[in-house]
């Protein structure tokens, strides 16, 4: 029957506590990413033209396209991290992971920024600085031999370091929005260097 089919299956193949949160996160990262091709691409959105007078608006998708794409993106993620999480994942490596693709996001939201990219194009650049973060970090973190806690140091590091940067803009207070993005974006950097 399925019950013990499920036990069979979870028999022969014990996950590691690193193969659990890579699974995880690729699940919701996947969900993300789903959510980003979504609207980067306007997936679902459309003119309408309601009657034959010939005026048109812009129609928004519906939160079916919207679901449908989060749970695609989703178990995307969850099938593409299983796949490639076949062997064991030391619990730091897959932490690591987990926070190079949310620095990433965060170094694409900020180069969006210093580059005048708006709208899809800041969107494009928060997707791919999160997924370069995400790609480089799962490559290098096995070289490094990084604890778990190690990670989140460095992770909790980089946190303070943006909030002292933030701390020092509301001082500041300066007109320029690359100056008011660039000094956390700075701190940021200095306290990932330096607990790294």
């Amino acid at each position: 029957d399925v019950c013990s089919s499920d036990l069979a299956l979870g028999r022969s193949r014990s996950l590691s506590e690193g193969q659990v949160r890579a699974i995880t996160f690729g699940s919701l990262w996947g969900t993300w990413m789903g959510y980003g091709v979504m609207e980067v691409l306007d997936w679902g959105e459309g003119d309408a033209c309601p009657d034959i007078s010939g005026s048109c608006y812009e129609s928004d998708r519906d939160g079916a396209d919207v679901f449908k794409a989060l749970v695609v993106g989703g178990l995307a993620g969850t099938f593409t991290v299983a796949f490639l999480s076949r062997k064991p994942i030391p619990s730091g490596v897959a932490t690591a992971a987990n926070f190079g693709a949310l620095w990433g996001t965060w170094f694409g939201v900020a180069g969006g920024v210093l580059l005048d990219a708006e709208g899809d194009k800041l969107l494009t650049s928060t997707l791919m600085g999160g997924n370069a973060g995400l790609i480089s970090t799962a490559m290098l973190a096995p070289g490094w031999d990084i604890s778990r806690d190690r990670a989140r140091l460095i992770s909790i590091a980089g946190v303070i370091g943006g909030l002292a940067g933030a701390g020092i803009f509301l001082m500041v207070q300066p007109d320029d929005e690359k100056v008011a993005i660039g000094i956390p974006l700075a701190g940021s950097i200095v306290g990932l260097a330096a607990r790294g």
